[in-house]
């Protein structure tokens, strides 16, 4: 009888910290793309009472490569980005490569090409590089936020881009965010229902 209890119980709960989330726009391909279902912990850097926003502990801390669901300001709404820069570091963007106090962040060209499953629906840049172990694509010349002044981040406060540069409302258009923005961290990407890596 108490694995069943145990079992319901868990059931009950698991929806509110295990959330799956329909992309809306183009800001994260070649990664996500429109119509992807992204499924977010909500768990993994807060556990909170289910159902609310009472914060029980800290379980983590987001880290740079992180794909992330976040609360966006101005009350555009929730979004998922990718964590860039770090509390205490300084972000700047120059010519669409990403330096962290100073230094460029690595980046290994990829064949485009090889990115022609992309559709064209998504606006997504000429180039596509490997940065820092993550897809990111942009138009040489092209974005008005290719060059972004740097932003030294407070003691809670993260630089978080999209993938698709020329495509992403992010910290280069409404600075940094704070850390009570972030929800929670994108676990898997399903694709027509099927599983693709992240």
């Amino acid at each position: 009888m108490r694995p069943i209890l145990l079992l319901g119980a868990g059931l009950c709960i698991l929806p509110s910290y295990v959330w799956s989330y329909s992309l809306s726009g183009a800001s994260g391909a070649p990664t996500i793309l429109l119509g992807d279902t992204v499924i977010v912990n909500r768990a993994a850097y807060d556990l909170r009472l289910p159902y609310s926003t009472v914060r029980l502990f800290r379980t983590g801390l987001p880290q740079r490569g992180d794909m992330v669901q976040v609360y966006l300001p101005a009350n555009i709404g929730l979004g998922i980005k990718r964590v860039i820069g770090l509390p205490g570091e300084t972000a700047e963007i120059r010519e669409n490569r990403v330096l962290i106090n100073g230094l460029p962040l690595p980046v290994q060209p990829l064949d485009s090409a090889a990115f022609r499953w992309v559709p064209a629906t998504h606006q997504m840049g000429s180039v596509v590089v490997n940065e820092d172990g993550h897809w990111a694509a942009y138009t040489p010349g092209k974005s008005q936020y290719r060059n972004s002044a740097p932003v030294k981040l407070g003691p809670s406060e993260y630089f978080l881009m999209g993938d698709n540069r020329d495509n992403s409302l992010d910290s280069r258009a409404f600075g940094a965010i704070s850390r009570q923005r972030i929800a929670g961290k994108t676990l898997a990407v399903l694709r027509n229902g099927a599983l693709i890596s992240q």
